[in-house]
């Protein structure tokens, strides 16, 4: 239990440093509008590359959440996947389809 928590400290505090260093300066160079760009396309890949392993990824959260936990966790995959599908169909989000 150690090692997670160690992980845990380390884990709080890269993305502290991301969110209060990292982020700020980008948002300087890039501009918000282009750094909000960035992050949508680097979500989108994520769940392009999770996709293929969506179901082992929902067993596993399963085995480690307790029950609402778990189902969140699996509904958030099963809707990241639904989006990451119609932005490849081309459907934009907010955008209504005839």
């Amino acid at each position: 239990m150690d090692a997670l928590n160690e992980l845990m400290t380390k884990v709080m505090h890269h993305v502290a440093g991301e969110e209060t260093q990292l982020l700020p300066a980008a948002e300087r160079v890039l501009g918000s509008e282009r750094l909000s760009e960035l992050g949508a396309e680097m979500n989108a890949r994520r769940m392009q590359l999770e996709k293929p392993h969506a179901m082992e990824l929902m067993g596993d959260l399963a085995k480690g959440a307790p029950g609402r936990t778990a189902l969140l966790a699996v509904g958030a995959v099963l809707a990241g996947s639904l989006a990451l599908s119609m932005l490849r169909n081309g459907h934009a989000p907010g955008r209504r389809h005839r």
